[in-house]
């Protein structure tokens, strides 16, 4: 028998990107999840609660993979070029509007296309490394990922970016 578990407010991913004009636009998400799986027979559970609860934020604050507290690439969207120095571990940014050298685990370049709103995006993206860091711990597990976006985004110019 499969069932789902409903996670909400477990972390706030407090973020920046670069849009399609090379500006940098910050916000934040307070992701919602949904866990699927088979009912274990032993403890008449998907998974432990607060075990799935903590391996989700580990996944999403992960300091070198994870999204919170960096800056996101999304390839289809962000105008952009960028350089990574596997020597130093940094990242030469290139944008029509600034440029930056950041130490690698200060940015996220999405694997996945941009989805036509960062709301759809950022799914995407937090579905498949969820789905693979978590499928590493219980194969048969089902994450989806819901996302809220809890602020309005601003650019460096301090206006809206809508």
């Amino acid at each position: 028998m499969q069932s789902t578990l409903f996670l909400h407010f477990i972390t706030c991913v407090d973020h920046a990107y670069i849009d399609a004009r090379g500006n940098v636009v910050g916000g934040s998400y307070h992701p919602n999840f949904e866990v699927t799986g088979e009912v274990e027979s032993k403890e008449n559970v998907v998974v432990d609660f607060s075990r799935v609860k903590k391996e989700i934020k580990g996944a999403i604050d992960d300091k070198a993979r994870g999204f919170d507290h960096k800056l996101w690439i999304i390839h289809g969207l962000s105008k952009v070029s960028y350089a990574i120095n596997d020597v130093e571990q940094t990242i030469l940014i290139q944008t029509p509007t600034t440029t930056l050298r950041m130490p690698c685990n200060a940015v996220k370049i999405f694997d996945s296309e941009w989805h036509g709103n960062m709301d759809k995006t950022f799914e995407a993206e937090a579905n498949a490394y969820l789905t693979a860091e978590l499928s590493k711990l219980h194969p048969d597990l089902n994450i989806t990922v819901k996302t809220q976006n809890t602020s309005t985004c601003f650019s460096h110019s301090a206006q809206p970016f809508m």
